[in-house]
């Protein structure tokens, strides 16, 4: 479900940050102090976006949970080509 801005709370919004985090982790993309992912406030920007006008949050989980460990996103995530950029830059 595609977050509107009217809709959103605190708890929604952590749920989806929860989400992104994970599917970083999952498909190796680091995160933090000396990481080449995000490289710039704009790709940190975009990518939280993306997140919250998701509408495939259930399949984002189911997926997560089948692969803790992946070579690469899901092609529905909405970050799937940034992710993938900035793993080939790192």
């Amino acid at each position: 479900m595609v977050l509107q801005f009217s809709e959103m709370t605190i708890e929604r919004f952590e749920d989806r940050m929860r989400l992104r985090r994970r599917m970083l982790q999952s498909t190796g993309a680091a995160l933090g102090e000396g990481s080449a992912w995000p490289t710039t406030e704009q790709d940190i920007r975009a990518s939280v976006q993306n997140c919250c006008a998701c509408d495939s949050e259930a399949d984002c989980k189911a997926w997560l949970a089948r692969h803790p460990v992946a070579d690469e996103p899901p092609t529905f995530c909405k970050n799937h080509d940034t992710i993938l950029r900035h793993k080939k830059a790192f």
